[in-house]
């Protein structure tokens, strides 16, 4: 393969950035035998949003290349479909990694975990909760003002009559 326009280039440290890190993800580090421009690795990044993700793309693209085909000239042969099989397990395992990171979750099994929701301003609160009307003179009628049959009576006061 080799880069149509844009331009190629590799720092040789991945973690220097996003699009060294993809380079690296899925060997494009040799500027004789350059894969994919700077521009296409940008563009893959910011379509997959990560480092993984982008790499399993381009792994992907590289193995339906045209280029990664068997070819024979005589004597010489070259043997592209391996090189494609090889880009597609590379396409599956970066994708695994990927999913490493998403399980699953079980929101409100902890203490802490519950009253994290109850406060957050921007979770959906529930229309209703398990012991709203546990109590006895509670407000029965939903306008957040005392029941008429409560009269102003708190729950302490009743707790001090019973």
């Amino acid at each position: 393969m080799a880069v149509v326009g844009g331009t190629w280039t590799f720092s040789g440290d991945p973690a220097s950035s996003d699009k060294d890190a993809v380079r690296f993800l899925i060997r494009d580090v040799d500027s004789r035998d350059q894969m994919f421009s700077d521009q296409e690795i940008d563009y893959a990044l910011g379509l997959k949003g990560s480092q993984l993700g982008a790499a399993a793309m381009l792994c992907d693209m590289a193995a339906t290349s045209g280029d990664l085909t068997d070819k024979q000239v005589g004597d010489l042969k070259i043997s592209g479909s391996q090189r494609a099989s090889q880009y597609r397990a590379l396409a599956d395992q970066l994708r695994r990694q990927v999913s490493y990171g998403v399980g699953i979750y079980a929101g409100g099994i902890s203490y802490s975990d519950k009253e994290k929701y109850e406060a957050d301003p921007d979770v959906n609160q529930p229309a209703f909760y398990r012991g709203e009307f546990d109590y006895p003179l509670t407000n029965q009628d939903g306008d957040g003002q005392p029941s008429s049959t409560q009269s102003g009576v708190g729950y302490n006061s009743y707790l001090r009559n019973a």
